[in-house]
């Protein structure tokens, strides 16, 4: 069985792929990266079901420091991240 792998450097992602979850919404809206960062002091809302998925002055910021934890990483000197997805051999799954 083979296995290839789709691998991207960190400072490669420029949007994020938000999955709203309020009321079971689903919606999925793509934002900048430097948009979802606390430095914007931005609130995110769903553009299906108009809820905030998180507001910027709320106790829960792990999306804003989601971003903020990337956008550190990618001015790194001394290092570099590479994540390595794996993805099966369409041959292997049918």
């Amino acid at each position: 069985m083979s296995e290839h792998v789709f691998k991207f450097l960190i400072g490669e992602l420029k949007t994020v792929r938000i999955i709203c979850r309020n009321d079971n919404c689903g919606a999925v809206m793509e934002v900048p990266l430097h948009r979802v960062s606390s430095r914007m002091d931005a609130t995110v809302t769903c553009p299906a079901c108009s809820k905030e998925i998180q507001h910027h002055r709320s106790d829960d910021k792990s999306l804003s420091e989601f971003a903020d934890a990337i956008l550190e990483i990618q001015k790194a000197k001394k290092f570099g991240i590479e994540f390595a997805i794996p993805i099966a051999d369409q041959k292997s799954t049918q």
